[in-house]
């Protein structure tokens, strides 16, 4: 980066050289702007800083940014997993153009991360009017991954467990045959405590044919996994209550489902039910 930083003061500077122009850059900039721009950045504290007709280039992400409506548009809400702290080392000015070096060391949702940096600021009338930002991102691209694989996975978790606890017991509760199918993958296949196999169509016909009687269900996760494959391990305890002439009682049993995820939907593929106890409820 540092390499960077002198190529690029080398061609500017040479370019300048002999100037006699006055130039508009702010005083303080250096300091005002990157205070601005520390803790978590926000369009209010940035926008003074810019032309209305300002360019950010930044080849590092190999973004352009256009007009400064439309450049902090979005900027504010963009932020707000950002966490900044920059130590310019080096700054050097020509004429209307300023170039700064150093480091930023930033949080993203949390983690920590560094990047040596380059910003190169053309100035018109004391404003920004053109950027070029050059940042080593490679801790960055690290982090926001690690971070994106934490989302994705919580997401998943979660839309596992309202899918087990929720809604395939509310198909088989209400004869939703709809629900049921979406929740089965095709090629779906069910050992039950008996011993006995089915398969998606088998289950389908089985709850319009079955109008449940029970008093509740409940479903206790004990076991979630998801795998790097896209498939899912789920597991627990089911208690179905009931009553017959002897009076109320649970049906406890162990059930241990795959699932994989096919186009961002999870679908079970295989389900197994054994060790059918009934327990007596004490009145």
């Amino acid at each position: 980066m540092k390499s960077v930083f002198l190529l690029i003061m080398t061609g500017f500077c040479f370019i300048a050289y002999g100037q006699k122009q006055k130039s508009t850059i702010p005083r303080n900039f250096v300091n005002n702007y990157y205070q601005a721009y520390s803790d978590v950045p926000t369009a209010e504290r940035l926008l003074h800083f810019y032309a209305d007709s300002v360019v950010i280039d930044d080849p590092t992400y190999d973004w352009v940014g256009r007009s400064k409506e439309g450049i902090f548009r979005n900027f504010t809400q963009n932020n707000v997993n950002n966490h900044y702290t920059w130590r310019v080392d080096q700054q050097i000015a020509c004429g209307d153009t300023l170039v700064t070096e150093g480091l930023l060391q930033a949080l993203y949702a949390g983690a920590p991360y560094t990047m040596r940096f380059v910003n190169i600021f053309h100035f018109k009338d004391g404003k920004i009017i053109r950027q070029y930002d050059y940042y080593d991102n490679r801790e960055w691209y690290s982090v926001v991954e690690a971070h994106n694989r934490k989302r994705t996975r919580e997401k998943d978790e979660a839309t596992l467990r309202h899918l087990k606890q929720v809604e395939w017991p509310k198909a088989y509760r209400e004869q939703d045959t709809v629900l049921l199918d979406r929740i089965l993958a095709d090629e779906f296949q069910m050992i039950g405590s008996d011993g006995e196999s089915s398969n998606k169509r088998d289950q389908l016909e089985y709850i319009k044919a079955h109008k449940p009687t029970y008093i509740s269900f409940e479903f206790k996760i004990e076991r979630l996994d998801i795998f790097d494959n896209n498939t899912a391990v789920v597991s627990g305890t089911g208690t179905i209550r009931n009553k017959d002439k002897q009076g109320v009682y649970n049906l406890v049993y162990q059930s241990s489902n795959i699932l994989i995820k096919r186009n961002g939907q999870w679908k079970a593929i295989s389900s197994h039910t054994s060790g059918d106890k009934v327990v007596r409820v004490k009145q």
